[in-house]
């Protein structure tokens, strides 16, 4: 009966602390001082310039590299440089900082001159 109650437990305790399940995201929204808002989907993306990154770490910890040999991917400024900002001068683009937040809440800022 106590390896019962032990089993149940341990069953208990491990959905408790087990990772949610996070939907997966095919676009992203521009808001903000924008004139208008966008919606930006992974088709959308495929009309965009596409580089080629080589030997590339995927890695998510410096402990451990994971190298990838070729990465293709689309630059976020000419994304950005097809929305239109609400801005008088040109210049006040700088004052301007992004916050992309994902589906798993991790934020990261950059500014639009990064």
């Amino acid at each position: 009966m106590n390896k019962l109650y032990l089993l149940l437990i341990l069953l208990i305790s491990q959905s408790i602390y087990a990772q949610n399940d996070k939907a997966v995201t095919n676009e992203f929204i521009i808001t903000g001082k924008v004139k208008t808002e966008r919606t930006v989907t992974l088709s959308d993306l495929r009309h965009f310039p596409a580089i080629s990154i080589n030997d590339i770490n995927t890695s998510c910890t410096p402990k451990k590299e994971e190298r990838t040999k070729s990465v293709k991917a689309v630059l976020l400024k000419n994304v950005l440089d097809s929305v239109r900002f609400d801005y008088v001068e040109k210049r006040d683009l700088g004052h301007y900082y992004f916050l992309f937040v994902s589906a798993d809440d991790y934020k990261i800022v950059f500014s639009f001159n990064e």
